[in-house]
């Protein structure tokens, strides 16, 4: 399977008021990250308790290489990076639903024949999974961190912890696990 493991930081949680200003893509086992350029607006919209969690103040840097200079060409970026992938992350709709809001619908990318795959799989939705076909009880609501311990997965650091990149290497690494528990693809005729 083609995958695209992608996390995304933003602003807040209100799509409507919030964006992306961090972004996180592997692929091919190459990491990606890049940051965008915020306007003033975007900035006193921003929701205090987000900013807290991904240490926006610190991270944050309006005018270094890391920032595309304009949202728009972060959406190219992100398209030719999950050109026909599935994306892959730990709640990827949250990040699916803005990267389709703010780059699909305010910037005129067509809105039938997204780049990426229209499947996009969810890892602690997919680790659940695997842990019930194991014999695991996990009931709702779960912790990343007991889905990480479950795998035999390291969690990711206080330090990378709500960073897009760090995010993005959690997913990875849940998906892998989970995969390595498979007995056979669906494919297989047996």
């Amino acid at each position: 399977m083609s995958v695209a493991f992608i996390d995304f930081e933003t602003t807040g949680l209100d799509p409507d008021r919030h964006v992306i200003w961090e972004l996180a893509v592997i692929v091919d086992g190459v990491e990606h990250c890049w940051q965008q350029k915020l306007n003033v607006g975007q900035l006193v919209a921003a929701d205090p308790v987000s900013q807290k969690m991904t240490r926006f103040e610190s991270r944050y840097h309006a005018t270094t290489a890391l920032t595309v200079a304009n949202s728009l060409g972060g959406g190219d970026r992100f398209s030719e990076l999950t050109q026909g992938r599935h994306l892959v992350g730990a709640i990827p709709s949250f990040d699916e639903e803005r990267i389709r809001r703010q780059w699909v619908e305010r910037f005129g990318w067509p809105t039938a024949g997204f780049p990426w795959h229209y499947h996009i799989v969810d890892v602690e939705a997919l680790a659940i999974g695997a842990l019930a076909a194991q014999g695991w009880r996990v009931d709702p609501p779960w912790e990343s961190e007991d889905l990480s311990r479950a795998l035999e997965v390291p969690m990711i650091s206080d330090a990378d912890r709500h960073t897009a990149l760090g995010d993005a290497r959690w997913a990875k690494a849940i998906h892998q696990a989970v995969m390595a528990m498979a007995v056979r693809p669906l494919t297989d005729p047996g």
